[in-house]
């Protein structure tokens, strides 16, 4: 309430406005009940007059993380997709999975969201409304009596992701993706189950080809290689990762060409000298 009075008593343009709510809604991850705090600031954004962007959406997701657990985030994501305060975009649950795991404290949470700033507002820039109809088209459905949702089923997820997007923009969404999906593995069963994933939805992308014009599986995997450093995960996760996807590439039937080594060549820069 204090924060919403400050910011009626500035006179500054809509634009600077917009960024003194964002900011304040990102502050609504360390209120005592998040969920009230971010419908307050959100109503008086749009009473301003104000249109949501993506810096807004990025700041909604963060509040989020500040509930005190895993299910209680991932009903108020739920509760907003449903109300369109944000969009219906499978990938939020899927970042808030990863915020929780490998934040057990507030703190690690706002750090993990921090590092996710850039691939969040990239993601949910790069793709229209249009295209997250055709993604919920896409995703597995659910048999009678399964209530898991699209990111519980990692494989269908990234399959969706290359089958409906173009090859740069499916890369930089399956990044944030495989690296949540690698950190829950903890066995050497756990790891085969990753990659009997990754090489299904692989799979599924050439065949989907056939239909949809073709799947470049290469330029996937290396989009997704070039995107993991701005995630800000360790060089160890990076590589693991890296070797993981080649690997399930190279056996799908893809075809490395001169023009993935140009994409490479072009990229590095992104990458530290191990991961290189």
């Amino acid at each position: 309430t204090e924060g919403l009075q400050v910011i009626r008593h500035f006179r500054v343009s809509d634009d600077a406005q917009l960024h003194l709510f964002n900011a304040l809604l990102e502050g609504c991850m360390g209120a005592s009940n998040p969920g009230d705090r971010i419908a307050e600031v959100h109503a008086a954004l749009i009473a301003a007059g104000l249109t949501p962007t993506v810096e807004t959406y990025y700041a909604l997701v963060k509040a989020i993380a500040g509930a005190e657990d895993l299910a209680a985030a991932q009903e108020q994501r739920a509760k907003l997709q449903a109300s369109g305060m944000l969009p219906a975009h499978p990938c939020l649950e899927a970042l808030l999975g990863e915020c929780y795991l490998v934040g057990g404290s507030l703190e690690r949470r706002r750090r993990c969201m921090d590092s996710r700033r850039w691939w969040l507002k990239e993601v949910l820039a790069s793709v229209s409304p249009e295209l997250l109809e055709r993604l919920a088209t896409a995703l597995p459905q659910p048999e009678d009596g399964d209530s898991s949702t699209p990111c519980q089923n990692c494989g269908g997820l990234l399959r969706a992701y290359i089958t409906v997007l173009s090859t740069e923009c499916a890369g930089i969404h399956a990044a944030q993706l495989l690296v949540w999906r690698y950190m829950l593995v903890r066995s050497a069963e756990e790891k085969a189950m990753f990659q009997q994933e990754m090489e299904e939805a692989f799979a599924g992308g050439i065949a989907s080809g056939d239909a949809l014009g073709s799947v470049d599986i290469y330029g996937v995997v290396v989009h997704t290689a070039l995107s993991l450093n701005r995630l800000e995960v360790s060089d160890s996760t990076q590589i693991r990762v890296i070797r993981s996807i080649f690997s399930v590439a190279s056996k799908s039937g893809a075809v490395w060409t001169e023009a993935h080594v140009a994409l490479v060549e072009g990229g590095v820069w992104h990458m530290s000298p191990d991961v290189i």
